[in-house]
């Protein structure tokens, strides 16, 4: 029994190892699923984008919409439904700040505004911008997104 009760003790330590060793090199039973609509960033931040302005010295999370010269009516109505999604926020609408920055030849260089386009993004206090959103993206998607950051983020 005693022989028995060691081996059934490496076996319940061991095999989950064993298992989840296998799925990360090989990629197999992986989960395809995502938990946020937007698309997640990693190597952008708000200061690379030369902008000018006190409100984006701010330690808050940013509602940022970023829009061309040609985007007039879209780009209005999307202004007035991020006000909309920012007073859904309730109680969390302290914690965020709405921005909307014009782009045009002249705020910055072409190819970085070719990369950064008519969007929405979500910005974290410490400047990155973590999402981006399309204007053909639902409006609930990014306020579901949002929450979920503001419950997670103990910053900001």
């Amino acid at each position: 029994m005693n022989r028995f009760s060691f081996w059934l003790v490496w076996a319940v330590g061991f095999v989950p190892m064993l298992i989840a060793s296998f799925m990360f090199f090989t990629g197999v039973m992986i989960p395809e699923q995502r938990v946020h609509s937007g698309t997640l960033f990693s190597d952008k931040h708000i200061n690379d984008l030369n902008l000018v302005g006190s409100e984006l010295k701010q330690r808050k999370w940013q509602l940022l919409l970023t829009k061309q010269d040609d985007c007039v009516e879209r780009c209005e109505q999307w202004s007035k439904v991020l006000s909309n999604l920012h007073t859904a926020l309730g109680k969390e609408q302290d914690r965020v700040k709405l921005l909307q920055v014009g782009m045009s030849a002249t705020t910055l260089d072409r190819n970085e505004f070719g990369k950064l386009g008519t969007a929405i993004w979500v910005v974290d206090p410490l400047g990155n911008m973590v999402l981006r959103y399309t204007l053909s993206d639902e409006p609930s998607l990014i306020l579901k997104d949002l929450r979920k950051l503001l419950k997670m983020s103990r910053i900001g």
